[in-house]
């Protein structure tokens, strides 16, 4: 499974037996599945079953999750929803019918489709609870996720969160990087801190398709203990924002990506309110490898 982190968590849903996946190639796929995805789901996020009728604000009661087949005679269209909206899940995959749990954000070369979600995370969460991690591997950075984290609501003190992946893209890209930052830009600015983290690139994959239930017991996504790194450094340190890039020939990757970033810059995507003239800084870089 993934992450070593998550094995606590991973180990309450073992009992499934591959059913998380949503294989719909699985012919002894029962209808209870169904009910062990939502307990799945509960749990993973921080939500013991005995609170999930306290959670739910609803008439199910403790004896009701106490396991699958009492679960299932409850369920329906209100509740299946309700878990699908709290925690971000895809209805096809509680269904049954997908294996991707959580729907991919793609705002790659869409900065302003990444604003407009944003600020609709933050006029729906009020007490402005969200965090973000990006999480890329300091060797081959193929694939690199926006993680963002939201709190939902608290369990005797401990934060329920629902997550949001966004642009699974190869960070080494001269395009895909200035995309990103961006995205890491407007956050900073909105006061969304997006940190970043360093893990192996497998495990980013695995978190990049959506395949596999995050929630870490209810403990966050900072409890992963990947190496730390500083994403906003790309929004005003040239040298951090090429860090990784490939030159490509002549240097045509970094003299690229300098210029698209001044070009987001000019339209106001780059301003993550974290330094002044910062404009003069990345036209000097360029200016040098040209």
């Amino acid at each position: 499974m993934v992450f070593s982190e998550i094995n606590a968590f991973i180990s309450i849903i073992d009992r499934i037996k591959g059913k998380l996946s949503g294989n719909d190639n699985d012919e002894n796929d029962s209808e209870d599945s169904i009910a062990d995805r939502v307990i799945g789901v509960f749990e993973s996020h921080g939500v013991h079953k005995n609170q999930i009728p306290r959670f739910c604000d609803s008439d199910l009661t403790i004896a009701d999750v106490q396991n699958e087949q009492s679960l299932l005679k409850r369920l329906d269209e209100r509740l299946l929803n309700f878990v699908c909206e709290n925690f971000a899940v895809s209805r096809e995959w509680i269904d049954g019918a997908s294996k991707q749990i959580y729907p991919i954000h793609d705002f790659y070369k869409k900065p302003e489709d990444f604003i407009k979600f944003l600020d609709d995370l933050l006029e729906n969460n009020t007490g402005n609870r969200i965090s973000g991690l990006l999480l890329t591997s300091d060797k081959t950075a193929e694939n690199t996720v926006l993680l963002l984290e939201e709190e939902l609501d608290r369990m005797e003190m401990i934060p329920i969160y629902r997550y949001h992946l966004c642009n699974a893209t190869t960070f080494h890209y001269w395009k895909s990087r200035a995309y990103t930052t961006a995205c890491v830009a407007y956050a900073w600015r909105k006061k969304v801190f997006i940190h970043g983290q360093y893990l192996p690139q497998k495990e980013i994959d695995n978190i990049a398709r959506g395949e596999c239930l995050l929630g870490w017991s209810g403990k966050g996504a900072w409890s992963l203990k990947g190496k730390k790194w500083y994403p906003e450094d790309m929004t005003i340190k040239p040298d951090s924002y090429l860090a990784g890039i490939d030159p490509e020939r002549d240097n045509y990757g970094q003299k690229a990506a300098l210029s698209l970033w001044l070009e987001l810059e000019e339209q106001g995507y780059m301003d993550s309110g974290l330094g002044k003239n910062v404009r003069s800084f990345f036209l000097k870089k360029l200016n040098e490898l040209r």
